[in-house]
């Protein structure tokens, strides 16, 4: 990762991450397409993150801090796109030593550039598809027959509460059964068992 030609320890020792416009350039950089000066994406692990750095082929280190973010990151060592760091044990060397690999081992790049250019191989670009899907809703007075059912449903049935309530009853039910079974087996168990006198 280089940022006007400033060397990536650099950033590691604090010089970079001290200027936040240089920091937000570089960002913006990553979204706007990319630059051939970018060898590697710090991430947290966030689906659009990634989608962002697959869009321009970058390698990525990422750092996952809640939510699905695990299930990601994961996703990128199978795929051999990235290294993986944990917040609570990351240190300057093991930054240090991740950007090294990233960078310097090609499989990242050649793995990632793959991906890429099946990400990339699509019929039309992300804005003319909106265009064209707008365009469509337009010419079709709002394109009703296209919206979920959900939006004429009940809040209780979007909400899958009659689902639960059947399922709840079915388990009472079946729970009931048991427990009547269950006695009614003991009972006669009780009635065939000889009792016991004691010896006077």
């Amino acid at each position: 990762m280089e940022a006007k030609g400033a060397d990536w320890r650099r950033v590691v020792e604090g010089e970079v991450w001290k200027d936040r416009q240089e920091w937000k350039m570089m960002c913006q950089t990553i979204r706007r397409g990319g630059n051939p000066k970018v060898k590697a994406y710090i991430m947290q692990g966030g689906l659009q993150s990634i989608e962002e750095a697959l869009t321009v082929g970058v390698p990525l280190i990422a750092i996952p801090f809640f939510s699905d973010q695990d299930f990601n990151v994961k996703k990128i060592e199978e795929k051999g796109i990235g290294i993986r760091l944990d917040f609570a044990d990351i240190t300057k060397e093991k930054l240090l030593f991740a950007l090294d690999k990233v960078i310097n081992d090609s499989s990242y790049r050649k793995n990632v550039i793959h991906l890429a250019t099946l990400l990339n191989d699509q019929p039309q670009t992300a804005m003319e598809r909106a265009i064209w899907w707008t365009d469509y809703v337009l010419r079709h007075k709002g394109a009703t027959h296209l919206r979920t059912a959900a939006v004429d449903m009940p809040w209780y049935q979007f909400l899958l509460l009659d689902v639960i309530a059947f399922i709840f009853l079915i388990s009472i039910t079946v729970l009931i059964i048991v427990f009547v079974a269950v006695r009614a087996v003991y009972k006669a168990f009780q009635r065939h068992t000889p009792k016991k006198h004691k010896l006077q």
